[in-house]
């Protein structure tokens, strides 16, 4: 009998708890929103392949060099640095990029505000188009992805997963060079399933024959790849190189938009990797 009864107290509570559960809007995309996801979705397309837009952009893409048109972003005096390194030293396909140097992160942060202080959602698309075709594609997703998630013009629009657009990051050679074969074969001797090719590629973790200490056991873990996409889109959530005020602690904070979007808004100009007020 006690057991019963605790089991109709916990059931009750259950209820009570999931009564009182915050309650989730939801929204029907219109068609402002669709063409902002196929925009993205069309952007971000073989991103290392150039010109392979289904649709052509208009001539004021093409022609389009965001240090021309200054007014049409929020706080332009802060791109100036931007505007200036760039045009001297520009940051190409040629050149390997990683945020972790400090003249790559100045390129970052740049990049970042670029597209985050447009003022509007054609001069977000002007210069993410512009950035799409001269700047190298690393350092243009990971500033794109940024600043997507942080735009008021970009929530709820989805970004194709990092482990797409750079599986290499994911995935060993030799995962990616039977996926290679299959996409060059035809997928030749693979059945569809309604109408779409499944294909399984078994693959290892990129150490599997070595065992270097009892600690290595568990190295495998660092290579799953839900736990790399989590870690990656928390360190674009929280980009290290921002500097929000004291109420911003990350442990404590009650807004995620709170912590990156500040910064970038008050920040003065980037000099040698850091943020001067």
């Amino acid at each position: 009998m006690k057991s019963f009864t605790a089991i109709a107290f916990l059931t009750v509570a259950l209820l009570a708890a999931l009564g009182q559960a915050k309650h989730l809007d939801s929204k029907v995309a219109d068609k402002d929103f669709l063409v902002k996801q196929q925009f993205v979705f069309q952007i971000m397309q073989h991103i290392y392949q150039d010109d392979v837009f289904v649709s052509p952009f208009a001539a004021s893409f093409v022609e389009y060099k965001p240090w021309e048109h200054v007014t049409d972003y929020v706080h332009p005096e802060m791109l100036e640095f931007f505007f200036e390194l760039w045009q001297h030293e520009p940051f190409t396909d040629d050149m390997a990029w990683s945020v972790m140097y400090e003249k790559h992160e100045e390129y970052a942060v740049g990049l970042v505000r670029l597209f985050y202080f447009a003022k509007n959602w054609e001069t977000f698309q002007h210069a993410v188009f512009w950035a799409r075709q001269h700047v190298n594609k690393q350092l243009f997703v990971y500033a794109f992805t940024i600043a997507s998630l942080f735009r008021d013009d970009m929530q709820g629009v989805v970004l194709p997963a990092h482990y797409e657009i750079h599986p290499w990051s994911y995935f060993d050679s030799q995962a990616l060079e039977w996926a290679e074969h299959y996409k060059m074969h035809g997928f030749h001797h693979v059945k569809q399933m309604d109408n779409i090719y499944n294909v399984v590629i078994k693959t290892n973790y990129s150490n599997a024959h070595g065992a270097l200490n009892y600690d290595h056991d568990l190295a495998y873990y660092l290579e799953d790849v839900g736990f790399n996409a989590f870690y990656y889109y928390f360190n674009l959530d929280y980009p290290f190189w921002t500097k929000g005020g004291e109420e911003h602690v990350l442990n404590k904070d009650s807004s995620r938009r709170a912590l990156p979007v500040r910064p970038l808004a008050t920040a003065g100009p980037l000099v040698h990797g850091a943020s001067v007020p």
